[in-house]
């Protein structure tokens, strides 16, 4: 949802109202490499929001358009009769922003796939393999009863059952259909799915298509004004409750890479490629093929910097620890050498809890201009000014669907207003 991900794809939002409300949207990433299938949902009538990260390889991509011809575009009469039977939209007809495109997409992960939990973070995120299969779900206590309430509500709105095997089966499916659903199964592959629930309107806006960007030059006055408060109303508001479970241990224990007294080190779920961090010994992480995805997260453990206006000279011991014993904790583990490896932070950052990142050198996604700092040069920063931060204005880019730019539009608005009313008296 930040951007964050690997290059190439499209990003997909699909939204899900129980009262029949669909809509689809998708847009082209600049990037290169995966393609991630975003889904946000809100069920009715407990109006509680989802949100569904599907993580598509390009080899998903032809999968979909070869076992979906229809969609695809091929006018021969095989074609056609394979499309009548696996009614499926192709990958790219999802380009399309309309209610059938959310429909059948969304019910070929119903029909084809069973969720198997492998990781669960705390209140709101869970960690998913999606397997071919169909309607299954592993259950550990009440995790998968939101993901499962939405993969069976996805069954029923598709015409078919949706509460177990026996149900599926119970359709009836025509031999030829039943077939070509093998075939799909046989050659769609897995997903790594994200799943949060409740979601905040935060995390679905960003993972939402935006019709464009803007570079805002956010002034210490600006900041004070709008983006304070607004980061105050997303503290308060509780949706930070998972760092708190990562940070003491309660939650991701077998993630964690380093620990100390101001913060500690873990593999950030971004890093997909890494090999399961609850099965596979850590003796097999060193110098594992993986090892150029690197992706970790380093986590203030105070909770009262949410960001980095927020650091000052008093934070500068901690952030050297972040580069020095955190970037050699990487190097241990993984055996990449440090002068590989950058560390920092994004501003504004995905959550408002502050935060670095370890990637490798050749892993630009997150490393735009308007976006990340280097943690060696904020202190610096520090160094020669404490409250460096305090006074700086900032440019970054933003969303123009996102809820900061309305306040900053509503700000504008107001303040031109009273300029106009100043004038006048």
């Amino acid at each position: 949802p930040d951007g964050e991900k690997a290059n190439g794809g499209d990003e997909l939002s699909i939204s899900y109202r129980e009262e029949d409300a669909w809509s689809a949207a998708a847009n082209d990433d600049e990037k290169a490499g995966e393609t991630v299938a975003e889904t946000a949902a809100q069920v009715l009538p407990k109006t509680v929001k989802s949100l569904l990260k599907l993580t598509v390889v390009p080899f998903h991509r032809q999968v979909f358009d070869s076992t979906m011809p229809n969609a695809a575009g091929s006018d021969s009469a095989a074609a056609a009769a394979a499309a009548a039977a696996v009614e499926y939209s192709s990958f790219s007809a999802l380009n399309e922003s309309d209610e059938r495109n959310s429909r059948e997409i969304l019910a070929f992960l119903a029909d084809n796939y069973n969720f198997d939990l492998t990781s669960f973070s705390g209140a709101e995120y869970s960690y998913w393999k999606a397997r071919p299969g169909g309607r299954a779900l592993s259950l550990i206590g009440d995790i998968a009863k939101p993901i499962g309430d939405l993969i069976g509500k996805l069954g029923k709105k598709k015409g078919g059952a949706a509460d177990g095997a026996d149900d599926a089966a119970s359709a009836a499916p025509s031999e030829e259909a039943s077939r070509k659903q093998n075939v799909v199964r046989t050659k769609a592959g897995s997903f790594t799915v994200e799943f949060i629930s409740p979601a905040s309107d935060r995390q679905i806006q960003r993972a939402s298509p935006s019709p464009k960007t803007v570079l805002i030059e956010e002034t210490p006055e600006l900041y004070d004004a709008v983006v304070k408060p607004h980061i105050e109303a997303i503290v308060a508001g509780g949706s930070l409750s998972w760092v708190k479970n990562v940070v003491d241990g309660t939650k991701e224990a077998e993630r964690l890479i380093f620990a100390d007294n101001g913060f500690i080190v873990n593999i950030d779920t971004k890093w997909r490629s890494h090999p399961d961090p609850s099965t596979t010994p850590r003796e097999e992480w060193l110098h594992h093929s993986s090892t150029a995805d690197l992706y970790c997260l380093g986590i203030f453990k105070a909770d009262d910097v949410a960001c980095m206006r927020d650091l000052r000279e008093e934070h500068v011991p901690t952030l050297k620890s972040m580069v020095n014993e955190g970037i050699s904790a990487i190097e241990r583990t993984y055996g990449i050498p440090r002068d590989q490896i950058r560390c920092y932070c994004h501003y504004q950052p995905q959550f408002m809890h502050f935060h670095v990142h370890y990637t490798r050198l050749e892993n630009e996604i997150g490393c735009q201009v308007e976006r990340g700092h280097l943690i060696s040069d904020i202190i610096q920063n520090l160094e020669m000014d404490p409250e460096y931060y305090s006074k700086r204005t900032i440019t970054y880019k933003l969303r123009v669907t996102d809820e900061l730019y309305r306040k900053f539009d509503d700000y504008q608005q107001q303040q031109q207003g009273g300029d106009e009313s100043d004038a006048g008296l």
